[in-house]
């Protein structure tokens, strides 16, 4: 008798690597249903998982799919990003964006990424602190708005909407909608600005990168500034891995806060802490058009 589909609820998404481990020993890749209704695979074993990422068969692209992954529900304009494409498109996207994000850009992030870190910290205070509200949130979201070229006077707006899209105001099913509008729009007109006007941001860059008549196209850009603000976390809660339980004091924090540059050695002995789970916990594919008829496949990236 064929066994029936796991329903997956969104308290599984929260926290799902108890039923991970349970399903690696009884079940490593069981049909279930997710909270839309969509039916699926569900792999879990880490060879099984690392096999099928390699399946010509499956594909992150909904265009080369065969229609049963709805993704997201995001514009045109945002969607067409590195995560959304498979080779060759994925292939000419990344050399595209080598030219812009080279190391000795990303080395030139440091002063300021050292600078707002200080300043962050001193905004904590002594005592008790909400590291994800007060540290982990902002510092990422400053730094891409200073990798984009975003004017000072738009940041506040800018990170306003970003923390709507990833974390929605509860009761308002809409908000993430008009967060993601209000992105749309103002990334299509800095686009415009950065093209207008080239400095030395990355949007600027991006903007002139060519390799022979090629070049990214308007959609392409806007979704790429779009990948990197939802890159800061795809669940802001794993950026400082897992403190989200309220304000906590930091354990060994004694009178006063650790000097800059060394803050976190004296506050907290012994080893660095590792990151136990990645900001994104589960990865999904879809058929490709060759592929013969099955759901979806979600794949387990924590296992």
């Amino acid at each position: 008798m064929t066994a029936a589909p796991l329903p997956v609820s969104e308290a599984f998404f929260s926290d799902p690597y108890p039923a991970w481990a349970r399903l690696r020993e009884s079940a490593p890749a069981c049909l279930a249903v997710l909270p839309d209704g969509s039916p699926v695979w569900l792999v879990t074993r880490h060879a099984d998982v690392r096999a099928l990422l390699a399946d010509p068969r499956l594909s992150v692209d909904k265009a080369s799919g065969d229609g049963s992954w709805r993704g997201f529900s995001l514009p045109p304009a945002l969607d067409a990003h590195l995560l959304n494409m498979d080779p060759p498109n994925h292939t000419r996207i990344r050399r595209l964006v080598s030219q812009a994000f080279t190391p000795r850009r990303v080395e030139g992030l440091r002063p300021f990424i050292q600078e707002t870190a200080d300043a962050l910290l001193d905004e904590l205070g002594d005592g008790e602190a909400d590291l994800v509200r007060d540290f982990a949130g902002p510092l990422p979201v400053a730094v891409i708005s200073d990798l984009l070229g975003v004017p000072h006077a738009d940041r506040a707006d800018f990170k306003s909407w970003s923390d709507t899209m990833l974390v929605p105001p509860a009761g308002d099913r809409r908000a993430v909608a008009r967060a993601i509008g209000a992105i749309h729009a103002y990334l299509v007109g800095l686009v415009a600005a950065k093209r207008a006007e080239p400095a030395g941001d990355l949007l600027s860059a991006l903007i002139a990168a060519r390799e022979d008549e090629d070049r990214l196209s308007e959609d392409e850009l806007t979704s790429l500034a779009f990948l990197l603000l939802r890159g800061r976390s795809a669940r802001p809660d794993r950026a400082g891995d897992r403190p989200r339980h309220g304000a906590a004091p930091l354990p060994g924090s004694a009178p006063g806060r650790a000097g800059r540059g060394s803050a976190l050695a004296p506050v907290v002995p012994g080893p660095r802490p590792c990151r136990a789970a990645g900001p994104v916990a589960l990865k999904r594919r879809c058929r490709s058009r060759c592929a013969e008829a099955a759901p979806q496949v979600l794949l387990g990236c924590g296992s």
